[in-house]
């Protein structure tokens, strides 16, 4: 304990030769060291330099410690490194040893000690990671076993405690969306450090917007009215298509903010392949109205427009390698339009 080793004669400046006349060495193991927590194990440099022998003699160094998590890289260096183990489990918030850490020199026979303290903190906040942000249709389960769980990482607390408050923010009557819930994550570890993020999660209005993208309709094999999807073939690309009809022109897309998403679930978007050189032209009859109709090749007097993804992308952002053959999976191209509103137009995947 503190008291006997400031008592004990290692810590006693006299000298210990009968007679003696040379004055005994000056002990100075510097600090007191402060450090932030490093994990399992602190380390800290200690430096008794500062200890010296009136007389010019040289010194001998023996580093002492009755605090049971500090041990030293070497007990007859001057500058050994401290290593401090921390008990598992136990927050590391300002631990320390108060002067029963002490170094002990030597010089011509006689001897000095001093004692100083050391204190490990931990100051600084975990580092928290949001999951991604989303884009679907308003009705989905919005919770994070759906949309994400955001994830913390803390040097010295192995499992920060993560909690999550949605705010909803309304979206305009006739923008094409619904609401967005904005989901802001804070982590905080042991000792009470805080970080923070937020996830965007954009919900699409059910019944589109007021100027006519609510009819858009995707179309993604117009040869084929089951449209089947091999996710072992990874290769190529996969192309759908926006149908113009209606009051909805496919000329108010804006091309640039094109993604591909599943309308069932909420998962993390597939942005367009080279939206820039979309195919527009009028090789679809847009007859379809709802997802699970099919529209064929052929003219009806509106352009649709083409967009292209990679097909390995699609196929593990989407999780399509995940489903049993035959499920059937609602798939959605998002964006805006060019006035800022947005739409979304939606088609049925069957996996082979």
């Amino acid at each position: 304990m503190i008291t006997s080793l400031l008592t004990s004669s290692i810590f006693l400046a006299a000298p210990l030769l009968a007679g003696g006349t040379d004055a005994p060495p000056v002990c100075n193991a510097g600090g007191p060291y402060f450090a932030e927590c490093q994990g399992a194990q602190t380390i800290i440099q200690l430096d008794g330099t500062g200890s010296f022998d009136p007389e010019g003699t040289a010194l001998t160094f023996k580093w002492i410690s009755e605090c049971p998590m500090v041990t030293f890289s070497n007990t007859t260096s001057a500058t050994p490194m401290a290593i401090i183990t921390h008990t598992p489990g136990t927050p590391v918030c300002a631990e320390s040893c108060i002067g029963n850490v002490g170094l002990e020199v030597t010089s011509g026979g006689q001897k000095s000690a001093c004692s100083f303290d050391i204190t490990v903190d931990d100051t600084l906040p975990p580092v928290i990671t949001c999951p991604p942000d989303l884009t679907a249709v308003w009705g989905i389960d919005e919770d994070p076993s759906n949309t994400g769980y955001a994830t913390a990482l803390d040097v010295c607390d192995p499992a920060p405690v993560v909690t999550y408050v949605d705010t909803r923010v309304p979206a305009q009557i006739c923008s094409g969306l619904e609401e967005w819930v904005v989901r802001d994550w804070t982590a905080v570890d042991a000792c009470g450090n805080t970080s923070t993020c937020t996830q965007t999660i954009t919900l699409l209005s059910p019944a589109g917007g007021c100027s006519g993208a609510g009819t858009a309709n995707l179309e993604i094999d117009p040869s084929s009215c089951v449209n089947l999807f091999d996710p072992s073939v990874t290769t190529g690309l996969f192309s759908v298509a926006v149908m113009g009809k209606g009051p909805f022109s496919v000329d108010m897309i804006d091309k640039s903010s094109i993604q591909l998403i599943r309308s069932d679930v909420a998962m993390a978007n597939v942005n367009a392949l080279r939206p820039w050189t979309a195919r527009e032209a009028d090789w679809i009859k847009a007859i379809s109205y709802n997802q699970f109709q099919c529209s064929p090749f052929g003219k009806d007097g509106m352009n649709e427009l083409a967009f292209r993804f990679r097909r390995k992308q699609v196929i593990k952002k989407l999780g399509l390698d995940l489903l049993p053959s035959g499920t059937k999976v609602p798939v959605a191209v998002t964006g805006f339009l060019k006035d800022g509103s947005a739409f979304w137009a939606a088609d049925i995947l069957t996996i082979q």
